[in-house]
């Protein structure tokens, strides 16, 4: 905002409003609720148990564990997560997601860019998701039926495609 490229420091518990756009380089807590088409900015970091409806995300957003993010999603370059995070149909991930916990859901129709890094174990990806070249997958994901996949990828020890 003005004065400054400090972002605002956020705590826990709040709940906002649709349609807020948010600066860049702003510290979320847990358990917030966000509205409709919050929008956000660059480097943003969020921590545990948030809720979002339709966001959009710049740059570098950076999340705990185990946030909500309903509607359609959209994340820009290099967004980071943790672990049990839940995404909804048509989520779309800019390139060089990465994914450093487990069990992390994402709905079918989804789509990340490339370069995605999934480090943890038992993350699941709906069906007809797209899936950029230069990827690393996991060990033991799971990815729905009729997904689609770059060049260059690598799919951990376990890994289940197309099932159910």
């Amino acid at each position: 905002g003005m004065g400054g490229s400090g972002g605002s420091t956020f705590g826990s518990n709040l709940q906002f409003g649709p349609g807020i756009k948010f600066a860049s380089g702003d510290t979320f807590g847990d358990d917030n609720s966000f509205g409709e088409g919050d929008t956000f900015g660059n480097r943003d970091t969020f921590g545990s148990h948030n809720s979002f409806t339709s966001a959009q995300f710049g740059k570098r957003a950076s999340f705990d564990s185990s946030n909500d993010f309903a509607g359609v999603t959209v994340f820009g370059l290099k967004a980071k997560f943790n672990s049990s995070n839940l995404f909804g149909q048509g989520t779309v991930f800019g390139p060089r997601a990465k994914f450093l916990g487990s069990r992390n859901e994402v709905g079918e129709g989804s789509s990340f860019g490339k370069g995605l890094r999934m480090k943890g174990t038992g993350n699941t990806l709906g069906g007809s998701v797209s899936i950029g070249s230069n990827s690393v997958l996991g060990p033991a994901t799971h990815v729905g039926a009729g997904s689609k996949f770059g060049a260059n990828i690598v799919l951990g020890e376990g890994t289940k495609v197309g099932e159910g």
